[in-house]
């Protein structure tokens, strides 16, 4: 066998023996939560610090999801305002979209509640899709 050889047998030896570890760790661990989930109710004493230390850690993980909820709900993250034309994210301040000019949304709403075609400024009913002066979609 020449070295070329033995280094890709060598190399193929390693990987399938990474690969049996990764199988055997997956097997105790798919074991020892069947276990956890199975036999809470009368588990072998030697096991008891260490189903202790996964309920703490799951009620735990249980908490800071329902605070993170609880956190967003509450305090909702603010979404930059979006070109409804192009996409770009628009300044909070802005009027009209930096790169192709469309009106910003609050542009397009009159007080009454109407809409107001962004192309030609004619003044639209709450429900048109498109634009009865200049034809444009709304």
């Amino acid at each position: 066998m020449d070295e070329t050889n033995k280094t890709v047998f060598v190399n193929t030896e390693i990987e399938n023996e990474a690969a049996e570890t990764a199988d055997l760790d997956k097997l105790y661990w798919e074991l020892g939560k069947a276990y956890y989930e199975g036999a809470f109710e009368d588990p072998l004493p030697q096991l008891l610090p260490i189903f202790d230390k996964i309920t703490t850690l799951v009620k735990k993980q249980q908490a800071d999801a329902n605070s993170i909820a609880e956190d967003i709900n509450s305090n909702p993250i603010p979404f930059p305002q979006t070109c409804r034309g192009c996409g770009t994210a628009i300044p909070d301040n802005a009027r009209f979209c930096p790169v192709c000019g469309m009106p910003t949304i609050e542009q397009n709403a009159s007080p009454a509640g109407s809409k107001i075609c962004s192309k030609c400024g004619e003044e639209l009913g709450e429900d048109a899709v498109f634009c009865g002066n200049c034809g444009a979609p709304v």
